[in-house]
């Protein structure tokens, strides 16, 4: 019998490990006090048993500027611009305007490269099954 997980539950079971990694992360950077962000994490995954479509993941829109250092009057050119143009503006290192807390951005990368080797693994063993299933039992 195939002991193989199908790949529905694997991307599953990884939507869940990543939210509450992300979760970590968030309460890590003291990242919001009234824990709206944490609360609207949501996934789906789309697809069959034997094939995912699609996995999708919902949060609160503000998470993602937390993210990027944006928001309130602050614009993503004002994060990514040059150290002379901040020094021109009067912004001088980390004290002055918001910076980006990467709850997101480097977990999202990092996990992703596992998915993707587990679904690999997974589709792997599940075609070495698949082809083991259908030899014959004597070669003539």
């Amino acid at each position: 019998m195939d002991q193989t997980p199908n790949q529905y539950k694997l991307v599953e079971d990884f939507n869940r490990i990543l939210i509450e990694r992300w979760i970590k992360n968030i309460r890590k950077l003291k990242i919001g006090d009234t824990h709206e962000l944490e609360k609207s994490f949501n996934s789906s995954v789309f697809g069959s048993t034997d094939s995912v479509n699609k996995t999708q993941f919902s949060y609160l829109l503000r998470g993602q500027f937390v993210d990027m250092g944006v928001g309130k009057g602050q614009h993503i050119g004002a994060i990514k611009g040059n150290k002379e143009d901040l020094k021109a503006a009067g912004i001088h290192g980390r004290s002055e305007g918001r910076h980006a807390k990467k709850w997101y951005s480097k977990t999202m990368y990092a996990e992703s490269a596992v998915l993707a080797e587990l679904l690999q693994e997974n589709f792997g063993i599940r075609s070495q099954n698949t082809i083991l299933e259908n030899l014959p039992e004597k070669i003539q």
